[in-house]
């Protein structure tokens, strides 16, 4: 094989002008004069057939032999694209000793906040009051929306902000089931929550949240299950009179030694209040689908005794008639009515 590498400059500046060409052919030798003409050509065509590959040089350098090669970067080197690429990635690693301080952000209203209450005393019975159930003991606050005639406004009593929707008479001025607002219609209607809608102070969650009523969201989910408050009596279920642990055969991998058991004052029976799982119970994310934030499903461990509540006790309750309700301003002007 014959390698050729041949050069020319021309004889007038500027020096910076250069044109190199190489040409590799097995068989033919391409003279200079063929190559390089002292007058630029538009096109460079060497000759080429089957039997003698000669390339055609301006398909590897510029067509012109006086452009400048300067502009042309030269090729790198599989190593050195490598090595750019480490440098690149290592300026977006921090170092460990120097955090950057990311600034403060305000709490999202669609975050469930852990409420502010006090607990009942139930007169008259005993009832042990057990640290890992603290929401069958609660008070709830009255609603502060309430018309006292049809035709004065919800918003007269206490001055409260309106939060949309239409106003719904509840049954009682006490009823904490019943929603104070309501909007849509149908397969679309949808209930505010009256405990949510509260201050936290008063022992809601500062929130509006506004649940399916078609679709059992409003009274299953929420108010039964997340609050523990009867749709039959719109007041709160009623705690266990025990507890006990029990013992169960055979269990199964992930699976409870021993299980918890309360008994209900109803039927005498003892329920289990925990799931046989070793896994915390959950409800479902209780945020409106326009939600933005991803909030996890709290966690209800009080939701084993309130679904038997929910379908045993009706309207027998061992609660004191006034012992269910936060005795703040707001109850003692709504108690009065």
């Amino acid at each position: 094989m014959l390698d050729v590498f041949l050069c020319a400059s021309p004889p007038s500046p500027p020096p910076s002008y250069t044109a190199c060409t190489a040409v590799i052919s097995p068989i033919a030798f391409v003279p200079n004069d063929e190559l390089f003409p002292l007058t630029p050509r538009p096109t460079l065509l060497l000759p080429f057939d089957a039997e003698s590959p000669v390339v055609r040089a301006s398909s590897f350098w510029p067509t012109s032999p006086l452009t400048p090669l300067a502009d042309t970067p030269p090729p790198r080197s599989r190593r050195g694209v490598a090595k750019q690429r480490t440098l690149r990635s290592s300026r977006l690693i921090l170092p460990a000793s120097s955090p950057s301080p990311s600034p403060a952000r305000s709490p999202s209203p669609d975050v469930d906040i852990a409420p502010i209450f006090t607990t009942r005393t139930f007169p008259g019975h005993t009832v042990p009051q057990s640290p890992l159930f603290p929401l069958l003991y609660r008070r709830f606050p009255v609603s502060s929306f309430y018309a006292p005639s049809p035709s004065s406004s919800p918003l007269t009593l206490f001055n409260p902000s309106h939060p949309g929707g239409t106003y719904n008479p509840p049954r009682s001025p006490l009823d904490l089931y019943t929603p104070r607002f309501v909007r849509g219609k149908g397969a679309t209607k949808h209930g505010l929550c009256p405990i949510c809608i509260e201050p936290r102070a008063r022992g809601g969650s500062s929130r509006r949240l506004w649940l399916a009523m078609k679709f059992s969201a409003f009274k299953c989910y929420h108010m039964q299950y997340y609050h523990g408050i009867s749709a039959a009596t719109q007041r709160p279920f009623s705690p266990p009179l025990a507890f006990r642990i029990t013992p169960r055969p055979n269990p199964a991998k992930h699976e409870r030694t021993s299980i918890r058991e309360a008994k209900c004052h109803k039927c005498a029976r003892w329920v289990p209040v925990e799931g046989i799982k070793d896994v915390e119970p959950k409800v479902r994310c209780l945020l409106p689908p326009s939600s933005s934030s991803r909030v996890t499903p709290p966690q209800v461990k009080e939701l084993f005794w309130w679904k038997h509540a929910a379908a045993c006790h009706g309207h027998s309750s061992i609660d004191a008639p006034h012992d269910v309700y936060e005795h703040d301003s707001v109850y003692a002007v709504v108690s009065q009515l």
